[in-house]
């Protein structure tokens, strides 16, 4: 195959140009391929070397990113740990309560029950009889009677005598 070089040279003369010989289109795609292969290998090569390269380098692994990676470690750990032992108290507390708030209602159950008991044993008229017939009591007259509004009904003071009016 004949190669062919064109030159530029300045001026108003220039050569003719010359056709270049034509080639078979199955020498033309034969070389094309051939090129395009030798192209293909050279990229490769240079990739794989590229690839090892940056291989090895990873591989490396210097003192700083060594610490960094066991104080993470640590850290994870410790986070864990502490998480860990959090959700034991956690539900070792929440087994307490529960078991405070039944004991709590038992005791509800069993103090409700005894009052009625204790209510059940109870006779008015007795008392009534004994305190009118033993101890002499009466029942006030209706000027003896005083009424007071209290604001907490469960709760009062007394700051001064009651009028007798």
């Amino acid at each position: 195959m004949e190669k062919r070089e064109l030159s530029y040279i300045e001026g108003n003369t220039v050569k003719q140009a010359q056709a270049a010989p034509k080639q078979r289109p199955e020498e033309a795609q034969q070389e094309l391929g051939r090129k395009q292969r030798q192209e293909d290998r050279k990229k490769r090569e240079a990739n794989a070397a590229l690839i090892r390269r940056n291989q090895e380098r990873e591989l490396r692994m210097s003192l700083g990113y060594v610490l960094f990676l066991i104080f993470a470690a640590i850290l994870a750990a410790a986070v864990s740990g502490f998480y860990l032992k959090s959700r034991s108290e956690l539900t070792a507390n929440t087994k307490i309560v529960t078991s405070l708030e039944s004991e709590e209602q038992q005791l509800k159950t069993d103090n409700d029950a005894k009052e009625r008991k204790m209510e059940a044993s109870v006779d008015l008229e007795d008392i009534l009889k004994k305190a009118v017939g033993e101890y002499g009591m009466v029942y006030p007259a209706e000027d003896q009677i005083v009424y007071y509004d209290a604001e907490d009904p469960d709760y009062m003071q007394k700051y001064g005598e009651i009028p007798k009016d």
